[in-house]
C-alpha cells in the first residue's frame, strides 16, 4: 500500500474513502466504552497513567472520548495509543501536518464513480481545495490517509515499550496475538497465567 500511494494515489484514497465511511457507520461497544476511558484515570503517585493501546484504526475507543468533558478529554487522548493510526486522520506528505476530522465527505471525487480512480487535483489538500499558502497545515499538499500501511512501523511502539517498563498489570483484549506488534509488546507477559475464552456451544 506504501508503494501504491505513491504510484496510485487517487485508487488508494477510493479505497480508504470507502473504509472510512464504514467506520463512520460503526458504533462503539460496551467493551470500547469500557476500555477506552480508562487511560483516564490517574493513579496516586507515583504510578503512572494507564494507557490503552490498541490495533483499531476506526477510533471506536477514542471516539468515547469525545463525551468527556474538553479538559478530561485532552489528558485522556495522549494514554490513547493507536498504534495503526486513524482512518480518520490524514498526513500532509509536504509538511507533515497532521489533522482528524469526522465529517462524512473528505474525499469528494470518490463520490462520483465508486469503481473508478479520482484524479489526483480532486485529492484532499493540506488546509483545504485551493490552499497553496506553503505554510504548515496549509501548505496545499496531498494529504494520505493517517493509517499504518504495509511496509511502515506501527506507531507509538518507542512510547509503548518505555511505558511497559512502568506497568505491573497487562491487560491484552480481543487480538490472535499473531501478527508482530502484539507478540512484540507482550512478550514480557509469557509466564504470567491466562484466561481463555469458553467455548461456543455449538447448534
Amino acid at each position: 500500500m506504501k508503494r501504491a500511494f505513491k504510484k496510485y494515489p487517487g485508487w488508494v484514497w477510493q479505497v480508504y474513502h470507502a473504509r472510512r465511511q464504514s467506520c463512520l457507520g460503526a458504533q462503539s461497544n460496551a467493551a470500547h466504552r469500557a476500555l477506552g476511558p480508562r487511560a483516564s484515570l490517574d493513579l496516586k503517585w507515583p504510578a503512572p497513567l494507564l494507557i490503552t493501546g490498541t490495533q483499531n484504526m476506526g477510533a471506536l475507543s477514542s471516539r468515547v472520548l469525545l463525551d468527556f468533558p474538553s479538559t478530561t478529554r485532552a489528558t485522556t487522548e495522549k494514554c490513547m495509543l493507536e498504534m495503526h493510526g486513524c482512518i480518520f486522520e490524514t498526513r500532509c506528505t509536504s509538511c507533515a501536518h497532521i489533522q482528524r476530522e469526522y465529517t462524512p465527505i473528505l474525499c469528494a471525487g470518490a463520490l462520483a464513480n465508486a469503481e473508478a480512480t479520482v484524479p489526483v487535483e480532486q485529492l484532499p489538500r493540506c488546509g483545504g481545495p485551493g490552499c497553496t499558502s506553503n505554510r504548515y497545515g496549509r501548505c496545499g499538499g496531498l494529504q494520505h490517509p493517517g493509517v499504518v500501511r504495509f511496509g511502515e512501523v506501527p506507531m507509538h511502539m518507542g512510547e509503548i515499550a518505555k511505558r511497559m517498563n512502568w506497568r505491573d498489570p497487562l491487560l491484552l483484549v480481543g487480538t490472535s496475538a499473531t501478527v508482530r506488534v502484539n507478540p512484540h509488546v507482550c512478550f514480557r507477559a509469557d509466564d504470567l497465567p491466562r484466561v481463555p475464552r469458553p467455548a461456543s456451544p455449538r447448534r
